[in-house]
């Protein structure tokens, strides 16, 4: 059984690949839920084993390919990015809902999938390490692709989404670590909100925009935003290992350049692209200029770090890794 493995950080442009690759009938409806990050960071915590991190991430993505193709825990909310109606339109979920839930059904799930008709997609936050002890733990094959951004943009995405702060407190996005706290306070008192502000926006045709926001206050800091620079550093080293096995796509080629996208994703996942549906993925991507998805300006962003409040060896830390990773486009 082949999954595609959407890999990558946090406001890394993973979502940014889903209308591409649902412009394939054969990929099913990419998953993004919490409780696969749940498992992944409880590793990391080394709350689980290496057997047991295996076998719940195995388990979870064949339980839930099996429950989408039984029409099963699909977002039918219209309001939100992964929803059925806005990244598969075209599929006929009704036929999905009257399978029976039978050996039969079960068999013939098997079947598309032993012969790519169905390959599912799951987004997931893992290390290359972590990636590696999934690989070779079952007949599952994981193919990966990892969503790399630019350094300074993914910091910026990381503050206007409050990286750290939502990472602890308890709020909407479920995070592992925001378990809340044994107190005598109401979950209502322990709540934090995470975002300030919207990144995506969607208008009344379903077309989504992402924006470009000024930075959520609660990680305006400068001891935040070091931590977070050094974090995007580690970032950068992961996708840059990831580009070199060839397993990456940069996410301002994913909004600026669908031609090189579609090449990439069909060589090396073997995948069919229909005409038909195209359209609709670069309407959903909406595609844009590089000079709206790239911070090109390095002096703009030595001027921002500093009103950040960054230490002067994180500005230029993260300033040279800005201006190699704009080398790749010109």
């Amino acid at each position: 059984m082949n999954v595609i493995a959407i890999l990558g950080p946090s406001r890394g442009g993973k979502a940014a690949l889903n209308p591409y690759l649902c412009a394939s009938k054969q990929v099913d409806l990419p998953f993004n839920t919490p409780d696969l990050d749940w498992y992944i960071e409880s590793h990391n915590r080394s709350h689980i084993t290496d057997e047991g991190f295996c076998n719940h991430v195995s388990i979870y993505t064949l339980t839930y390919s099996w429950y989408s193709f039984m029409g099963r825990h699909i977002n039918l909310r219209a309001s939100d990015y992964y929803a059925a109606s806005n990244l598969k339109p075209h599929v006929d979920m009704n036929e999905r809902f009257l399978k029976t839930d039978s050996d039969e059904s079960f068999s013939m799930f098997l079947e598309a999938v032993a012969h790519n008709r169905l390959v599912p997609c799951f987004h997931m936050d893992i290390s290359s390490k972590q990636f590696q002890l999934i690989k070779n733990s079952s007949d599952i094959n994981y193919m990966p692709i990892y969503s790399r951004r630019s350094p300074f943009d993914l910091l910026r995405g990381w503050l206007v989404g409050n990286r750290l702060g939502r990472s602890k407190s308890l709020g909407r996005m479920m995070k592992y670590g925001s378990v809340p706290a044994k107190s005598s306070r109401s979950l209502l008192e322990q709540f934090s909100p995470v975002l300030g502000l919207k990144e995506i926006t969607v208008d009344e045709k379903g077309i989504f925009t992402f924006h470009k926001l000024a930075s959520d206050k609660s990680d305006i800091d400068g001891a935040n935003v070091n931590k977070l620079i050094d974090m995007v550093v580690e970032e950068y080293k992961c996708g840059l290992k990831w580009e070199n096995a060839g397993r990456a796509i940069r996410f301002e080629d994913i909004v600026t350049a669908p031609d090189k996208v579609e090449m990439f994703l069909s060589e090396y996942l073997g995948l069919e692209f229909c005409p038909d549906l195209l359209p609709e993925a670069y309407n959903a991507i909406n595609l844009r200029s590089l000079s709206e998805a790239l911070t090109t300006d390095l002096k703009i962003i030595e001027i921002e770090l500093n009103e950040l409040h960054a230490s002067e060896g994180k500005i230029r830390e993260l300033v040279a890794l800005q201006a190699e990773y704009i080398e790749y486009f010109k």
